[in-house]
């Protein structure tokens, strides 16, 4: 999603941009594709959907990785060779 907030600030300085050195159909145009558009590409949708259900998986595999990590941890800090370093 940070792509897609970088593309729409891009967009702004470009309006300011156009306003100053193209017409206003040029500006019309980027307007109408960015308010109607560029939110409703379906391929755009299904990667932010993706990218949700990524990291809700990732968070779920996080909270097994740490419940089985922390007590092999905790004996690893209890063992002599812990205690040598």
């Amino acid at each position: 999603m940070s792509h897609l907030n970088d593309m729409v600030e891009d967009q702004y300085d470009y309006y300011l941009y156009s306003l100053r050195k193209t017409n206003l159909s040029a500006f019309e145009g980027l307007m109408k594709f960015n308010s109607n558009e560029l939110f409703r590409f379906k391929p755009l949708v299904k990667a932010a959907i993706g990218i949700c259900k990524l990291h809700l998986r990732v968070q779920k595999v996080r909270e097994h990785e740490i419940a089985r990590f922390t007590p092999l941890y905790e004996d690893y800090k209890n063992s002599d060779e812990f205690k040598k370093l």
